[in-house]
């Protein structure tokens, strides 16, 4: 966290930054507060474009345009959209949450009903 705060400080510029899982090594408590808010603020100056495997992440930065890449059959195929598309909606469900059952069973177990 401390390393991509300073990238942020020292480019000043207005060019789009590519980052790759900047949730990793961060606890949810870091991404869901100190990740979130870097990543809102510096999405005010500049593009910020995220590889993530954080459902959290990915929600609480109000992403934009979210890309979900598929292998099928060694061909890596593409589509995007918003989160409120269905269709990415479910993919994030089933990549990033492991699935329905997995997402409602954690829902259940954590009285989130």
């Amino acid at each position: 966290m401390a390393l991509l705060d300073l990238v942020f400080n020292l480019s000043k510029s207005r060019y789009p930054i590519i980052i790759d899982q900047p949730e990793n090594d961060i606890d949810v408590s870091g991404i869901s507060n100190d990740l979130r808010r870097l990543l809102l603020t510096q999405k005010e100056k500049r593009q910020v474009i995220v590889a993530t495997h954080s459902a959290n992440l990915l929600l609480l930065t109000d992403s934009e345009n979210v890309i979900v890449a598929e292998n099928e059959n060694n061909t890596l195929k593409y589509h995007n959209g918003g989160i409120e598309l269905k269709q990415i909606q479910d993919d994030m469900v089933n990549i990033l949450e492991g699935g329905d059952a997995a997402l409602k069973k954690r829902m259940q177990k954590l009285n989130l009903n």
